[in-house]
């Protein structure tokens, strides 16, 4: 078996639900390339996709397949992985249909040019695909039309002509691990982004609505007060308001996504659902169903990240473990996957080591962690 169809074999018992603890560690290793993680959250992203086409009865798998093979039949590297991954997923339907209803084409062209983001650095991607990576502290970025001011954990634009473009132009910024930062947009909102968080944002807004994507992570949102509606699209909904303070959560590789409201009103909706928030409410969405479930909170608790606090109620280890593989760029190994449901409330200052967290965490209770070097097993006691 080469290395194609052992990884699709691995990614195929993921989406299953049937991983070994073995295979889990050859594909955390093989995740640690952005190019195979991009691929590995296009077919996993799409799985939802999949089982509501199943659900409809509407893919014809033969078909898919054919289709599948004759768009990738030229092509090699990465695209055998699909190839072999959407043979073992054919007994699920899932794969086919993922390929059947995308472009396969237009991904593999466009995958590194909008996707390669720096581990370490901040990466700003502008519209034309120029990529700018730096550092924080005092820094000055030339960018096609403007100037990029970081100060501190501060980021602005300095426009170097005040005339307004007919055509709005986009820019992309991604946040390495570990790190925060505040980017100020041209109407005055001012979006605070968590570690590993991709924004698309326009350098100046213009026309009628003020419109930002995020692509992925976790940011808070200060909307400067505006009579142009600012909208926010994310994973599988939308955000409209006037000038609100709120917190998103969606994270690609998770199930769910979170919004809740700190101060204002916002409207929520997605193909399935619309909810007019008020403050101390979040929202629970489930990327599988398009369900939202409204919560009563606290809501300053859920955006304490942003000065180094995680606070948890009744979370589950493995979400809380998640945050902190994003904060310390760590790698986590289940020994035992029924301890990813353990839940727990506590409260975690960033500030500190892994190693004191964790020996915080393992003081709760049932589980323990062995960690070598970046690497950190999970076991039960």
């Amino acid at each position: 078996m080469n290395i194609d169809e052992k990884i699709s074999k691995i990614i195929a018992n993921y989406v299953m639900g049937d991983i070994s603890t073995a295979e889990e560690e050859i594909l955390q290793k093989w995740l640690t390339d952005p190019y195979n993680d991009l691929l590995f959250r296009k077919i996993v992203d799409r799985e939802t996709v999949s089982k509501e086409l199943m659900k409809l009865e509407v893919v014809d798998t033969n078909k898919a397949y054919k289709i599948f093979k004759q768009k990738t039949q030229k092509r090699i590297g990465f695209i055998k992985v699909l190839e072999y991954a959407a043979i073992l997923l054919l007994p699920l339907g899932i794969g086919l249909a993922i390929f059947y209803y995308s472009d396969v084409t237009d991904y593999t062209q466009n995958i590194t040019k909008q996707y390669s983001f720096d581990d370490e650095k901040i990466t700003v991607v502008e519209q034309d695909g120029k990529h700018h990576t730096f550092i924080g502290n005092d820094t000055i970025v030339d960018l096609s039309d403007s100037k990029l001011l970081v100060k501190g954990d501060h980021i602005q634009y300095e426009q170097q002509s005040e005339s307004k473009k007919e055509q709005i132009v986009y820019n992309t910024i991604n946040i390495p691990v570990g790190k925060r930062y505040k980017l100020k947009l041209s109407d005055k909102t001012i979006v605070h982004l968590n570690s590993k968080t991709t924004m698309k944002y326009p350098v100046e807004f213009s026309g009628k609505i003020r419109n930002v994507q995020l692509v992925s992570g976790e940011a808070f949102f200060e909307v400067a007060k505006n009579d142009k509606p600012f909208v926010l699209n994310f994973g599988t909904s939308e955000i409209k308001v006037l000038g609100t303070k709120f917190n998103v959560k969606s994270y690609g590789v998770e199930k769910y996504e979170h919004v809740t409201l700190e101060e204002g009103s916002i409207s929520l909706n997605n193909s399935k659902n619309e909810i007019q928030m008020v403050p101390n409410q979040q929202v629970v969405i489930d990327k599988n169903d398009l369900s939202m479930k409204i919560e009563i909170v606290d809501a300053g608790l859920y955006s304490a990240w942003r000065t180094g606090f995680l606070n948890y109620k009744e979370e589950k280890l493995s979400a809380i473990l998640s945050d902190l593989e994003r904060q310390y760029d760590i790698k986590l190994f289940y020994q035992n996957q029924d301890v990813k449901s353990k839940k727990l409330s506590i409260s975690i200052n960033t500030n500190k080591n892994i190693k004191q967290i964790l020996g915080a965490i393992e003081a709760t209770g049932d589980v323990m962690f062995e960690m070598k070097n970046n690497n950190v097993i999970v076991m039960k006691k």
